[in-house]
């Protein structure tokens, strides 16, 4: 058997179901110790536990001053820091810790910050379809009888754009519906 396992996070719309798997995993005995690349976490084997996860976007990446200052607000909690990826930073806590956001404020808070991300999925789609399209354009004009390969391969880049946008679209819309509901609660 294997000392390391990987599994898919889902995306920061999902972070509900990305800490439930953690906690899955653990019970399981497996530890995240990093998420090596968007979406895949990597675990390591472990004793079995009912740690309880969570998953904190900032505005920051780790490497930064505001990082440390950031690890400063845990200091004497029970949230221990595990890994980032970027600007999401992972959390355990011992079963029954006091959540980190622990007021429907603070998740709508929380919400409004991921679609900040969302955003700047859809703005990147967009940039990366128009890119595809010049360059498909210029394949055309410059290379007639251009091969099948080069056509796909411009054509691919134009599909990830419109792809970018849809999921940005797609977690944007969730976000903001969740923010109604949490609205609608009172928050």
């Amino acid at each position: 058997m294997s000392k390391y396992t990987y599994r898919l996070s889902g995306d920061l719309a999902t972070v509900d179901k990305t800490v439930k798997m953690l906690k899955r995993m653990a019970a399981k005995g497996y530890s995240p110790v990093a998420e090596i690349a968007g979406g895949v976490i990597k675990f390591e084997k472990s004793a079995p536990s009912t740690d309880d996860f969570s998953i904190d976007t900032t505005s920051f990446k780790k490497d930064t001053e505001e990082f440390a200052d950031y690890l400063e607000v845990f200091e004497g909690s029970d949230w221990q820091y595990l890994f980032s990826w970027k600007t999401c930073h992972y959390f355990r806590a011992p079963e029954g810790t006091e959540p980190i956001y622990t007021t429907e404020a603070d998740k709508l808070a929380e919400g409004r910050r991921r679609i900040g991300w969302y955003l700047m999925t859809i703005l990147q789609g967009i940039a990366t379809a128009f890119i595809g399209a010049v360059l498909a354009i210029l394949l055309v004009l410059t290379w007639p009888d251009a091969p099948q390969w080069a056509k796909m391969i411009f054509g691919g880049v134009q599909g990830a754009g419109i792809g970018l946008v849809i999921v940005g679209l797609w977690g944007t819309a969730y976000i903001t519906l969740k923010n109604r509901t949490l609205d609608k609660q009172g928050a």
